[in-house]
């Protein structure tokens, strides 16, 4: 059996360059998200592009038409290109469908426009649907269905918007928020009023 030879122990100058090493990599570590930053690279969906997006799905679901293409921007991030996918939906005898989450409120528009229509339905500062607590509980008892399906699905939407853009909390409130905003003006635009004070 031959003799494994022995590694020198380091000495000072070896220590000294190790630490310099380590210096330098850990400079590198912090100073490279600076030089990203300075390169242009952006993480996340930027607020433009949230209202891009938002103000499609809601105009799809109130019925106005807009074209996926619209979302296919030069330079997206990955997160906004995974969005645009999703919206892309499919085709049904050559015309847009879009993804079931959204097909599924533009479907039920017309009734929630009809429920707004005849005072049974409120929109809150929200961006959700409520009962209008003036009407009678018989009335109220057949718009809460539909409410709470719509409510659900606002729900549903956002969170998966959220989760596509791999959004962080405050990204989120951001989604949240131009969501709303979307939803109000088109709610009322449609018919709803706007629910003042506590619910």
């Amino acid at each position: 059996m031959s003799p494994v030879p022995c590694r020198p122990s380091p000495t000072t100058a070896d220590h000294h360059a190790g630490a310099l090493t380590r210096r330098m990599l850990l400079a590198a570590l912090v100073s490279s998200p600076l030089l990203l930053g300075g390169c242009g690279e952006t993480r996340g969906v930027r607020n433009d592009d949230i209202d891009l997006v938002t103000w499609f799905i809601e105009d799809l679901v109130h019925g106005l038409a807009r074209n996926p293409q619209e979302l296919v921007l030069p330079n997206s991030n990955e997160e906004m290109t995974r969005i645009a996918s999703w919206l892309v939906g499919g085709n049904v005898r050559d015309h847009y469908q879009p993804p079931r989450q959204v097909a599924i409120r533009r479907d039920r528009w017309p009734v929630l426009k009809a429920l707004f229509l005849q005072s049974q339905a409120v929109v809150l500062d929200d961006g959700l649907v409520a009962a209008n607590p003036q009407v009678t509980k018989e009335d109220q008892a057949y718009a809460l269905p539909i409410i709470d399906a719509e409510n659900f699905d606002r729900r549903a939407i956002d969170a998966l918007l959220i989760s596509l853009a791999r959004a962080d909390r405050t990204a989120a409130a951001v989604w949240v928020a131009r969501s709303a905003a979307a939803r109000l003006a088109l709610d009322t635009q449609g018919g709803a009023k706007r629910w003042a004070g506590k619910y």
